[in-house]
Parts: structure tokens; sequence; C-alpha cells
């Protein structure tokens, strides 16, 4: 074998042993995503998800079309404390989106736990569909080793 093949070979073999270690974190990781997704008590964000779902209706994707905030707001009652701006009623959770146009839709009053909650469903859907890309990609990768 001339030296030319032979060092060919040899980085053939490295580059395999350093995709294959790559494969291996790729899977790690996406075990201790799952893991931590296992741990979630998706009954909890499945009934914030519903709740807000109720008020802004079903085509509105609660997790990415928008987000939960908390504001105080004028009630718009003459001679009310809030009329000067210092003494607002609240807070109140809204539910803000965009549908062609900047949307708010009251939610109800403030509520710690619903906030926490969503918070929570918003990281936990963003961690699936990151957890979706990077099995998407480890097939990929693990279709060019095969290919190689």
């Amino acid at each position: 074998m001339s030296k030319s093949k032979q060092n060919k070979s040899t980085e053939n073999l490295i580059m395999e042993r350093e995709v294959g270690k790559i494969i291996s974190e790729i899977k790690s990781l996406a075990d201790k995503i799952k893991e931590n997704l296992g741990k979630i008590d998706w009954k909890k964000i499945d009934e914030v998800e519903n709740k807000i779902s109720a008020k802004v209706g079903s085509d509105v994707d609660v997790w990415e079309g928008g987000t939960l905030v908390s504001k105080k707001v004028k009630c718009g009652k003459r001679g009310c404390k809030c009329e000067t701006g210092k003494h607002l009623h609240g807070p109140y959770l809204y539910f803000v989106f965009s549908d062609g146009k900047r949307k708010e839709v009251y939610i109800g009053a403030y509520d710690k736990k619903f906030s926490l909650t969503y918070i929570k469903g918003k990281r936990a859907h963003r961690a699936l569909k990151y957890l979706d890309q990077a099995l998407k990609l480890l097939r990929r990768v693990e279709k060019l080793v095969e290919y190689v």
C-alpha cells in the first residue's frame, strides 16, 4: 500500500472515531433532555394551554405564537383613583400575540402559579423543538457515516 493511501486510511479511521464520539455525545445530550422533559407536570401545562386557547382561539399557538404578560390598567371610570395613573388596577394577565396586528386578550387576574407554569410550558415546548431538530441532525449524520 502506498504511503498516500495509508495516510488516507489513517485519516478516515481518525475521522470515523471522532464522528462516533460526536454521535455518542449528541445521543447522551438527547437522553438528558428526554429525562428532564419526563419530570415535567404536563397535566398542569395542558391546563394552562387550554385556558389560554379558550380565550384566544385554538388557531393561535400558545407556546410560539405569543406570550403571557402581566399588567396594571386604568378602568376608565370617571373619578376612579386609577385615572391619574398612580393607582392602577391589577395586575391582570393578558396573552399578547399578532394576528396581522398586535392583540391583547384578557386571561384573568394575576396568578403566580399560572404564570410560572406558563413559563415552564414555554421552555418545555422549546426544548422539545430543539430535541426534535437535534435528533433529525443526528439521523442525517448517521446516514452519512453509513454511506462513507
